[in-house]
């Protein structure tokens, strides 16, 4: 009796990742355009573009422009692009293409040029593509991601602006990031934090700095900002609404992008495989207990 309502079980939530997936599918076809890309060094990127209709609250000037700005996106320690895609799918929503990529874990421990050569190697990719405006390009960085992205940014003076997504709040004396937004959350440690927003001091020169006010100038860029977001985790900050919202906000006035209406924040693709991966789980459970019983009683017989 338990183990046909394990297979009952099991067959419903087969049914609903059948579902699931078809869902999937149809939000791929009609959500934002996914190109999978391969950068010069053979490593691979996810490329993220709005489909056409995609743009309803930017302005007609910039719907009308061929190729988009692109916030080229930087994930953290050893993580693949993918785990970017949340945030390259909002950005899709709203006007922006985005180039996802990861770094390896090695190159973050080494003492050469690998994690700049890494970065360099988007940019260069953003600036020869056909797709986009590579000439119009920022860095978004998330974790170790953000602090490669410091490194970078540092040195090549045409990225159009920077966000640092809990990381990246430390800066050599006498650097100097365009237009920078640091974003952490309240539960990333109290000295990074602080080191953040000493930063914002440094740069902004701000004696006190509150949170979302900016500083400097966009114009000049000079423009500098830090965002505490509540109630997330270091992991899950990268796919926040309140995240997206925020950078959204900021690439607007880099680009001086004017809207219509509020930014397009949904993401059902991520909503969905977040169903799919608690009906694996809902899948995995009575199985394991079903294995788990089934090994007491070998157990138990064993030792009759």
């Amino acid at each position: 009796m338990a183990r046909s309502r394990i297979l009952i079980i099991v067959g419903v939530e087969l049914a609903i990742l059948a579902g699931l997936a078809v869902w999937l599918v149809e939000l791929d076809a009609n959500g934002p355009r996914r190109v999978d890309a391969r950068l010069a060094d053979g490593r691979a990127a996810i490329l993220y573009l709005p489909r056409p209709a995609q743009s309803p609250s930017a302005t007609a000037s910039a719907q009308a422009q061929k190729r988009l700005p692109v916030a080229i996106l930087v994930s953290g320690l050893g993580v693949g692009p993918s785990t970017m895609g949340s945030l390259g799918r909002r950005l899709a929503h709203n006007g922006y293409a985005s180039l996802a990529i990861g770094i390896p874990m090695a190159h973050f421990a080494s003492a050469g040029n690998e994690v700049y050569e890494d970065i360099a190697a988007a940019v260069d990719y953003a600036r020869a593509s056909k797709l986009v405006d590579g000439s119009r390009a920022v860095l978004i960085g998330h974790s170790a991601g953000a602090g490669a992205v410091t490194v970078y940014a540092a040195r090549d003076h045409a990225i159009g602006g920077v966000i640092l997504i809990s990381g990246g709040c430390y800066l050599n004396a006498g650097d100097r990031l365009r237009d920078v937004l640091f974003v952490f959350t309240s539960r990333d440690p109290e000295g990074f934090r602080n080191s953040c927003s000493e930063l914002v001091k440094r740069l902004g020169g701000a004696e006190h700095p509150r949170w979302t006010e900016v500083y400097g100038d966009f114009h000049s860029g000079t423009a500098v900002s830090e965002v505490q977001i509540d109630g997330e985790s270091h992991v899950s900050i990268i796919s926040s609404e309140r995240t997206a919202s925020y950078v959204v906000g900021w690439l607007d006035r880099i680009f001086e992008i004017k809207r219509t209406d509020p930014p397009d924040l949904s993401d059902p693709e991520g909503f969905v495989v977040d169903l799919a991966l608690a009906s694996i789980l809902i899948v995995l459970l009575p199985l394991y207990y079903s294995w788990l019983r089934r090994g007491r009683g070998v157990k138990r017989g064993r030792t009759a």
